[in-house]
C-alpha cells in the first residue's frame, strides 16, 4: 500500500515535471518567436532610417546647392550695384562739368551782349 501511495506521488510528480518541461519548451518557443519578430522589426526600422537618411542628405545637398547659387546670385548683384553707382557718379559728375560749361558760355554770351549793348549806344551817341 505504501509502494502504491508512493508510486502515485512519483506519478504526480512526475506528472508537473513533464507539465513544467511542456510549458518550459512553449515559453521558449514563444520567445523565439517574439525575437524572430522583434529582429524582423528592427531590420524595418534600420530600412526606414537609412532610408531617412538618405533623403535627409539629398535635401541637405539641395538646400546647399540653392544656398551656393543665391550666395552668387548676391555677389553678382552686388557687383552690378557698384557698377551701376560707379556709372551714376561718373554721368552726374559729367552732367555738372557740362551744367558748369553751359553757365561759363552763357556768362560769357550775357557779357559780350551787355558788351555790344555798350558799344551800339556809344556809337548813338
Amino acid at each position: 500500500e505504501e509502494l502504491v501511495k508512493l508510486n502515485n506521488k512519483l506519478t504526480v510528480v512526475s506528472k508537473k515535471h513533464n507539465d513544467l518541461e511542456k510549458s518550459k519548451e512553449d515559453m521558449y518557443s514563444e520567445y523565439e518567436s517574439e525575437i524572430k519578430k522583434l529582429q524582423k522589426e528592427n531590420e524595418n526600422l534600420n530600412e526606414i532610417q537609412n532610408a531617412l537618411e538618405s533623403e535627409n542628405q539629398s535635401i541637405n545637398e539641395a538646400l546647399k546647392s540653392q544656398l551656393e547659387k543665391i550666395q552668387q546670385e548676391f555677389e553678382t548683384f552686388t557687383k552690378e550695384k557698384e557698377i551701376l553707382h560707379q556709372t551714376m557718379e561718373s554721368k552726374l559728375s559729367e552732367t555738372e562739368r557740362t551744367i558748369d560749361l553751359l553757365n561759363k558760355e552763357k556768362d560769357d554770351i550775357v557779357e559780350n551782349n551787355v558788351s555790344l549793348v555798350y558799344r551800339k549806344e556809344s556809337e548813338i551817341k
